[in-house]
């Protein structure tokens, strides 16, 4: 079932115009640098290195990256006086080009891994990650191309493991200030937690990633107000859901892709507020029925808890409101 999940959220994060908005609303998110999703290209995702042990024995170190593509970063400049500024032109002060009011940078490789649980060491997990690509692209004398990876984490709990590589040193504050952050470079871990997301960061999201992370959240929360309006444009969306949420309302119906997921989501819960007031007030009147007829108090907890099924708390709660 976990491979199965991974392979889900693979082919739902490949889609270009997803991959590119969670890159440049986590990543590039102060908006100074962003990747264009018509420009993506993917790449192999094996990163391995050979390696000599001491007596010269070769060793070799793999791992499978989840998903990776290489794109363009630019810088929005704005056209120049007169119009947009002429295709190609160079930078005067680097080897940058200039494009149509955006500033080319150079190109990027970006890769995504995928967590259901917490991972403390995750840190470390990716820098091993990005330094196997270097390894790969000079090993096989290929222009060296920066590398950002994102951790896409799914599971229950938030995400309270390392944000960093100083995150996972033992040491004091005043340490990393003075020691650290002068002698050893920290290493970023980009987390997006899907289930934590707030309300205003997930509307900043115009991809499918709005309505992954709505419904997923949805699933989750009995209090989430649902707006079932909410579509979703790839079928990988529906399926990527399906399989974290083990729901198959989320699968795609013959005719086209169905929202009965979230709509029936929403209708339950209105029902089950409407169940939960009527049983509310009908408690109520038994209370006020049974202290009109001056039942004793100790008696009317025992019938509580018999008629509507409460335990000794609940009972009591439910007495206090209208006794004390």
């Amino acid at each position: 079932m976990r491979k199965q999940k991974d392979i889900s959220l693979k082919h739902f994060l490949e889609k270009e115009d997803i991959f590119c908005e969670l890159f440049n609303q986590t990543v590039f998110q102060d908006g100074t640098l962003h990747l264009l999703a018509e420009e993506l290209v993917s790449v192999d995702t094996r990163a391995s290195i050979r390696i000599l042990d001491v007596d010269s024995n070769v060793e070799f170190f793999e791992r499978y990256r989840d998903v990776v593509k290489c794109g363009k970063v630019y810088i929005e400049e704005g056209p120049a006086k007169g119009g947009k500024s002429p295709e190609g032109e160079l930078h005067p002060n680097a080897n940058i080009v200039r494009n149509y009011g955006r500033i080319e940078i150079g190109n990027i490789i970006c890769g995504i891994e995928n967590q259901t649980t917490i991972d403390k060491l995750m840190p470390s997990r990716t820098l091993i990650y990005d330094c196997l690509s270097y390894e790969y692209e000079f090993r096989n004398k290929m222009e060296l191309l920066p590398c950002i990876t994102i951790t896409f984490y799914t599971g229950e709990k938030k995400w309270k493991a390392p944000y960093s590589l100083y995150d996972m040193f033992n040491l004091r504050q005043e340490i990393q200030s003075t020691v650290l952050e002068k002698y050893i470079p920290d290493y970023p871990l980009y987390v997006v937690d899907a289930l934590h997301l707030s309300k205003d960061e997930i509307n900043k999201y115009h991809t499918d990633l709005r309505f992954f992370f709505t419904a997923l959240q949805a699933a989750g929360s009995q209090d989430m107000e649902i707006d079932d309006t909410l579509t979703a444009q790839y079928v990988e969306t529906y399926d990527a859901l399906a399989m974290l949420t083990g729901d198959e309302r989320f699968r795609v119906k013959e005719g086209g892709v169905s929202m009965c997921a979230l709509f029936d989501m929403a209708e339950e819960r209105g029902l089950k507020r409407g169940i939960e007031k009527g049983i509310e007030k009908g408690i109520e009147a038994f209370i006020l029925d049974n202290m009109e007829e001056q039942i004793p108090l100790d008696r009317i907890l025992e019938k509580l808890q018999k008629r509507f099924a409460l335990n000794e708390a609940q009972a009591e709660g439910y007495l206090k409101m209208h006794v004390f």
